[in-house]
């Protein structure tokens, strides 16, 4: 879909940009605000062109020093709806792209392990806990749709295709968050055994015995073929700007109950039950970063080959 690049920049560089951004095709429209900007000082020039586009915009961008240098500022946006008439056809076949910055920002606003991301996670391993002892499989659904579990592990394999130090968050983010998901198991562990059921007698629902802790620590080359597939299925998604979906990968992805089998193990002593799920998570991660690290690397063979200036 089209979007607005907004670009604050000196007043006497205005016309360079302008005579080049027009030489892109499908740019669709090109306002300039003289002297408005504060902070940078200078004008605006707001640029709307199709998605297909955006990558010259941003090599022209990059080759002006404009996304480098520190008197100038880009932010990107997207309309609601573009009408224009001359450009119909463009905007009706275009297509969902996202620039290395823009998925470097939804990755940050969706994974960045704060305070309350990290209580989110564990939550979920509270509740993964909960479902995988007491043979409930909607618990640990649920807790596979709440937990950004995903998007951490993309951003790793973003900051390396990118040129960016994204990897860098990506890692620590990961660890914060699977180690709060592993602690919230073991409190989900240790609440659930005050009813009695522990992973040697889990409590039996639709599920008997140990059915779902068995599912869970067993490894089979169709439930590995899953998470890849899922794995790059999410990649894609990111990359066309629907992250909200990640939250179906997921569910396909053993990372949740993976790492709930660790905090399981742990606090009740099992440490086979613990490596196990140790394993698991480990390959579930390994991937989820090999996967989306093959699907950015297309995106950048094929459409974007400029490094991210972030």
């Amino acid at each position: 879909m089209p979007r607005t690049v907004e670009i604050s920049l000196p007043g006497e560089r205005s016309g360079e940009l302008l005579d080049q951004v027009r030489a892109i095709d499908e740019v669709i429209a090109i306002r300039v605000q003289k002297g408005i900007s504060l902070k940078p000082p200078g004008d605006v020039v707001a640029v709307t062109l199709t998605d297909r586009a955006l990558p010259s915009l941003m090599e022209l961008l990059d080759r002006l020093e404009l996304t480098s240098g520190s008197s100038s500022s880009i932010s990107t946006s997207r309309p609601d709806s573009v009408l224009s008439r001359p450009d119909r056809a463009p905007i009706a076949h275009d297509h969902s792209h996202a620039s290395w910055e823009e998925l470097e920002s939804v990755l940050n606003k969706e994974s960045a392990m704060d305070a309350s991301s990290m209580a989110t996670m564990a939550i979920a391993g509270m509740i993964a806990a909960a479902g995988i002892l007491t043979n409930s499989l909607h618990l640990i659904v649920g807790a596979m749709v709440i937990a950004p579990g995903f998007e951490p592990i993309a951003r790793i394999s973003l900051g390396v295709v990118s040129g960016c130090l994204a990897w860098q968050r990506g890692l620590l983010d990961t660890f914060k968050a699977y180690l709060s998901l592993i602690a919230g198991a073991a409190v989900g562990t240790w609440l659930v055994a005050m009813r009695g059921h522990t992973p040697a007698q889990p409590k039996s629902t639709y599920f008997s015995g140990t059915a779902l802790l068995d599912y869970w620590t067993g490894m089979t080359a169709a439930s590995l073929l899953v998470s890849i597939a899922a794995a790059i299925a999410g990649g894609i998604l990111l990359v066309k700007m629907r992250s909200v979906l990640t939250a179906g990968v997921m569910v396909a992805l053993a990372l949740i109950p993976a790492a709930a089998l660790v905090g399981i193990g742990l606090a009740s002593g099992r440490l086979d039950l613990a490596g196990h799920g140790a394993v698991r998570l480990v390959v579930e991660i390994a991937i989820v970063a090999l996967m989306t690290l093959l699907v950015f690397g297309l995106k950048r063979w094929r459409v974007e080959r400029r490094r991210s200036s972030m």
